[in-house]
């Protein structure tokens, strides 16, 4: 009977958490609380059906929380953050309608984590910064989201490696880190 009333409690709490509003990670946030940071070539987006072949005969714990109607090979340039297969797929355009990562062919710094058994974006529409001519779409203060520019991608790339370095601990990011993007927060971690 107990474990019956915490699975309830369990899975009231996931849709309560599962209908919230999307939260955006400040920069600070970003670096600490994303699994993996990573510079990426994203090749040309193609369409995800809903009925995903990648899904078939997994367990609760594996399903993914969102349906993605876009996916994309992605190669990785350079690791900053965690660990990711060299060459992996990139799912997006998730069923959110607050927030969605949509994806694009080119090159860019990502921050991402896992949906289940899928590569996502970790910060919504943030999660793929564009790189142009060396460039790196970046937060322009401290504490804001918004607005970015483009700045160096050495300078952006050296501030990414000082947060990572600096021994912080943002209780903020981690509740955001559960609220924002799944259910069970060890899924993030796989």
């Amino acid at each position: 009977m107990k474990s019956l009333v915490a699975t309830t409690g369990l899975l009231l709490m996931t849709l309560a958490i599962s209908k919230g509003e999307a939260y955006f990670y400040d920069r600070l946030e970003l670096v600490n609380c994303c699994p993996i940071i990573v510079v990426i070539d994203v090749e040309e987006p193609e369409k995800e059906t809903k009925a995903n072949s990648d899904t078939l005969g997994l367990d609760i714990m594996q399903m993914p929380q969102w349906d993605y109607s876009q996916r994309a090979k992605a190669k990785l340039v350079r690791k900053l953050k965690g660990d990711i297969p060299d060459n992996f797929v990139l799912h997006g355009s998730e069923n959110n309608i607050d927030a969605q990562c949509k994806l694009k062919k080119g090159r860019f710094l990502a921050v991402l984590t896992k949906d289940g058994i899928f590569w996502v974006g970790a910060n919504w529409q943030l999660s793929l910064r564009p790189i142009i001519d060396n460039k790196i779409e970046w937060y322009v203060s401290d504490n804001k989201s918004l607005p970015m520019t483009f700045q160096a991608e050495k300078s952006v790339i050296a501030e990414i490696q000082t947060i990572i370095n600096e021994p912080t601990s943002p209780p903020k990011a981690e509740q955001a880190a559960l609220a924002n993007r799944l259910p069970n927060p060890q899924t993030s971690l796989q």
